[in-house]
């Protein structure tokens, strides 16, 4: 059971995050995700996950920004219709970025308290 676990993984090793391919290899899947932005906001998306220090909360603001300067995020009126971006057009380096501020910080969880400045 355990060879063919191996296997199996090995087979599909592609579809794995690596060094070079943090998000994995796969490639034309697109998924919809419905996001309510209705008010009242739920009272558990009012509060942070987690408390962050200056310094995280500094680093979360840098990728937030180059991720609106990279189209892939931006403020949404509640009348606007989203046009979809394909991350994979993006680049490895930017990723790579994010993990490393990551595995410095060890929180993202802030992210909720700093888009809610409505």
């Amino acid at each position: 059971m355990r060879n063919e676990l191996i296997d199996v993984l090995y087979t599909y090793n592609n579809a794995f995050s690596s060094d070079n391919e943090p998000l994995g290899a796969i490639r034309g899947h697109e998924i919809d995700i419905t996001l309510n932005i209705d008010r009242p906001y739920p009272p558990v998306l009012k509060i942070p996950a987690y408390q962050a220090s200056p310094r995280a909360r500094e680093a979360l603001s840098k990728h937030i920004q180059e991720l609106i300067q990279l189209g892939v995020l931006r403020k949404v009126g509640h009348n606007e219709e989203i046009e979809g971006i394909n991350i994979t057009d993006i680049g490895t380096e930017f990723f790579e970025e994010v993990r490393e501020s990551y595995k410095k910080d060890k929180n993202f969880h802030i992210l909720t308290s700093l888009l809610d400045k409505d």
